[in-house]
């Protein structure tokens, strides 16, 4: 972990050594290295990824001359929109609420995986006006029919492809055709 942790922080130091290419600004090039330092912070994990991303940000903050630029996406309002719809959807796994949902839709529509397959339509298209973007849109419809999938033995380890392999071919199609 503390390996992870040093490669994470000596990436941007070492591209940072090397020469600015010609055409960027030495600004551009630091920023360069935090990018790919949070990249790497990502992919490694040697902390959570919100804590890595907010301590890389941090301390490199101190090495910018204009820190406003790395803290200019906190500003964004699609930023926060992902990130609360990113909370709820973890919101619905930890406190089963996508369980509870998931059985009250079996218990009305359950029947096929057909009817399945059209509330779920039915429910990205309610959504489709009110959602910024497909991506927060599934996120919303995917703990609710994961919660469908997995109450009928169906997880992405054991059976993937009794119901969740359909449910999720399912969901990214309607996704695009609701855009």
């Amino acid at each position: 972990r503390i390996v992870k942790l040093v490669i994470v922080f000596l990436v941007p130091v070492i591209i940072w050594l090397i020469d600015t290419p010609a055409g960027l600004e030495t600004e551009t090039w630091r920023m360069f290295g935090i990018c790919l330092s949070v990249l790497l912070g990502l992919i490694l994990k040697p902390l959570s990824e919100p804590i890595i991303s907010l301590v890389i940000i941090g301390v490199f903050a101190f090495f910018v001359e204009d820190a406003t630029v790395l803290f200019s996406g906190y500003a964004n309002q699609g930023v926060w929109f992902l990130l609360v719809v990113l909370l709820v959807c973890g919101a619905f796994n930890k406190t089963g609420l996508g369980k509870r949902l998931a059985y009250m839709i079996l218990s009305k529509f359950g029947r096929t995986s057909l009817g399945l397959g059209y509330i779920m339509m039915f429910c990205d298209l309610i959504l489709s006006p009110a959602t910024g973007s497909n991506t927060s849109r599934s996120a919303i419809v995917f703990p609710i029919f994961r919660g469908v999938a997995e109450s009928l033995d169906s997880h992405p380890d054991k059976n993937p492809r009794k119901l969740g392999a359909y449910l999720e071919i399912l969901e990214h199609v309607v996704a695009m055709s609701t855009a």
